[in-house]
């Protein structure tokens, strides 16, 4: 929990309403138990990793997939590799001309050793980028972004390990 300060001089004193309140918005403020979200494999066979991202970001089941609904701070887990097509939102590589969803919750990406390509002779699109969200790329490889960048981030933390 963030630490605050009170200028005690302008505040005076606080009262007993006042500090039950605080305390009482404090343990509310408990965050959520992340969601595991499996994409291809057991558990993860009708989930797509636009679908995942989507479900992570907004803590829900997204529609027509069979991915859990996110949690907090999820974790994808891949289970097979994923070929990323210029139709892989909507029809198109969306506004931020990446093929995947823009990640906007706290989120780990788990490869599990496999890769994360774009459809060779597709149009120029980077693979993943998020924005104001944190974004862990773990034991996954990205190829074929085409002189685009894989991964980028605006006001994010960007992690490739």
């Amino acid at each position: 929990m963030p630490h605050s300060k009170i200028n005690t001089r302008k505040a005076g004193f606080l009262k007993p309403k006042l500090m039950t309140l605080a305390v009482l918005q404090s343990l509310s403020a408990q965050t959520a138990e992340a969601a595991t979200i499996n994409v291809g494999g057991p558990n993860g066979a009708g989930c797509g990793l636009s679908a995942a991202i989507l479900s992570a970001n907004t803590d829900t089941t997204h529609p027509g997939s069979s991915c859990v609904a996110g949690s907090g701070e999820d974790v994808i887990e891949l289970h097979r590799d994923v070929t990323v097509r210029n139709e892989a939102i909507n029809g198109d590589i969306g506004p931020s001309g990446f093929g995947m969803p823009t990640v906007t919750s706290n989120l780990t990406i788990n490869g599990n050793g496999n890769e994360v390509s774009r459809l060779q002779g597709s149009a120029n699109f980077g693979l993943f980028s998020a924005y104001r969200s944190s974004l862990k790329l773990a034991n996954i490889s990205l190829t074929n972004s085409n002189g685009r960048a894989a991964v980028s981030g605006r006001y994010a933390d960007l992690e490739l390990d």
